[in-house]
């Protein structure tokens, strides 16, 4: 069973411990943040991409289940 995160904790272990976290436990999408932002990376093809700003996110992603990403 994989240990799941309030959104809180996991902006801190993006922020400060560099992980890169998924939402409800989606493998095709991370998020993580760098210099001070939050961005949302989508895998296509086996491969991750660059990743995009997130300006805001919806409710539904703030009260979710977080998980860390590893691979």
């Amino acid at each position: 069973m994989e240990e799941t995160y309030t959104f809180s904790r996991a902006l801190y272990l993006m922020r400060y411990g560099g992980k890169f976290v998924s939402l409800n436990g989606n493998t095709a999408e991370r998020f993580y943040v760098q210099d001070n932002t939050l961005f949302r990376s989508i895998k296509t093809n086996g491969e991750w991409d660059y990743g995009w700003k997130c300006n805001g996110l919806p409710d539904s992603y703030i009260m979710g289940s977080w998980v860390e990403v590893k691979d």
